[in-house]
């Protein structure tokens, strides 16, 4: 799977070039209209945090029953959507999100389904509390995220540095991919990595770390202050931490979570993930903070992509329906699944301090390709789906399928197996810089 395009998505808006991409600075954090929200947008911000609020309540009272302390992220992530100020404070600034965009709301037929406008809003949402989280304090911080303390990768996500090996990067139109390097120094697309991991694992981890070193390096360039197209600044430390999270599992964990109207889990087959960062060039050549320089806008691009390939079976739930039994489906050769987010970064301007890194989510847009074992291409979403959506909740479903539980189950086996992953993501990290130090010496 190496070999093949990672994704090409059909999008309602424009998706970038690979040239450096031009920016009105008003595009991204100035509402362009004062007009009210349309219904379905009203309905999709009141309908998210509802949904929100809900399901953190339970949470809440499941980790008093079970004596969880105060002030861990998972409780600081609650009371965010259980305090009503707070609740309040997010949805406002989702409904300023969506101002911005008239072109998604406005208009008959509606350009964006209200199912669509929902997930928007979860991404916009999701990403800032992301943003936000890098300049909290650690006990209020709603979020596990670790980033370097020093050296060339303080304030550099460790999530990024677990990542680099494993995935695709464009940083300012470079491509920076470990596999292909291996592929290029092996000369065989049958040894890459595996034979290097057998013969001298010391000598894997170094060049593993010495990659991740190179690509941290990369990311810190591109976030530098510019001026006529020179680094005349170091990239402000709040600002790589929220890019380098972002443009990790990180940030692909909430892309996943604001599309979860219909959660998909598919056996075999592979996971393409490729993140970009580039900087933007203002129209006017004015910056939009005093420190960015002439000819820089202080504001860049990062993506997002998944694609998920060659796989065989696949379960569907929708995360809507309390009671529904999980749809398993068996599909040909040539399927996929593919999700791409577009962010728009930049630190706040200096008027508002304390100093914040802003998002706005400009593009998200999915593409599903799915055939069936003879060959015939699917519609999507699937009927079987929407048939279920509308059947009366928990009608002819044996006790045991009963999604309320299936789905409690799934999730709570999901949060732990995400924990452990974590965890063992970051010894690797521990030893990965072990074996570099060990090799050093």
């Amino acid at each position: 799977g190496r070999g093949m395009p990672l994704l090409q998505v059909d999008c309602a808006m424009a998706a970038p070039s690979s040239s450096p991409m031009e920016v009105e600075l008003a595009d991204s954090w100035t509402t362009r209209d004062s007009a009210p929200l349309s219904a379905a947008a009203e309905r999709a911000v009141s309908g998210f945090y509802e949904a929100q609020r809900a399901r953190h309540q339970q949470e809440r009272e499941r980790s008093l029953r079970l004596g969880s302390a105060r002030g861990s992220a998972k409780w600081n992530r609650q009371e965010l959507y259980i305090d009503p100020s707070r609740r309040s404070s997010a949805a406002a600034a989702s409904r300023r999100h969506l101002a911005r965009h008239p072109e998604w709301w406005r208009g008959a037929p509606l350009p964006c389904a209200e199912a669509k406008l929902r997930e928007i809003v979860a991404a916009q949402h999701f990403f800032q509390v992301d943003c936000d989280d890098v300049g909290l304090p650690a006990p209020e911080r709603r979020s596990e995220d670790i980033f370097g303390e020093e050296g060339d990768l303080a304030d550099v996500s460790e999530q990024l540095l677990l990542d680099g090996p494993r995935s695709t990067y464009v940083i300012d139109g470079e491509d920076w991919d470990y596999a292909a390097e291996q592929l290029q120094t092996s000369g065989d697309e049958n040894e890459q990595g595996t034979l290097l991991l057998e013969r001298d694992p010391l000598e894997a981890e170094r060049q593993k770390g010495a990659f991740t070193c190179r690509l941290a390096a990369a990311v810190r360039q591109c976030l530098s202050v510019r001026s006529a197209g020179a680094a005349v600044g170091s990239a402000h430390p709040l600002l790589l931490r929220a890019v380098s999270t972002a443009l990790s599992q990180s940030g692909m964990a909430s892309l996943e979570r604001a599309c979860e109207s219909t959660q998909v889990a598919v056996s075999g087959g592979d996971q393409l993930l490729r993140y970009e960062l580039r900087s933007c060039v203002s129209r006017s050549g004015a910056s939009m903070d005093e420190g960015a320089g002439a000819g820089r806008s202080g504001v860049w691009e990062a993506s997002l992509e998944v694609k998920k390939v060659q796989f065989s079976n696949a379960i569907f739930c929708r995360a809507a329906d309390e009671f529904e039994e999980p749809l398993a489906m068996e599909f040909g050769e040539g399927s996929s699944f593919g999700k791409r987010c577009l962010l728009r970064l930049r630190m706040a301007p200096d008027g508002d301090p304390p100093p914040r890194v802003e998002v706005d989510v400009v593009e998200l847009c999915e593409k599903v390709i799915l055939f069936d074992t003879s060959g015939k291409r699917l519609p999507w979403p699937l009927p079987q789906l929407a048939a279920s959506s509308k059947s009366p909740k928990g009608a002819g479903l044996p006790r045991t399928l009963r999604t309320s539980t299936c789905a409690r189950r799934c999730a709570c086996t999901a949060s732990v197996c995400r924990r452990t992953v974590l965890a063992c993501s970051r010894l690797r990290l521990r030893w990965r810089r072990y074996f570099s130090n060990e090799h050093a010496r």
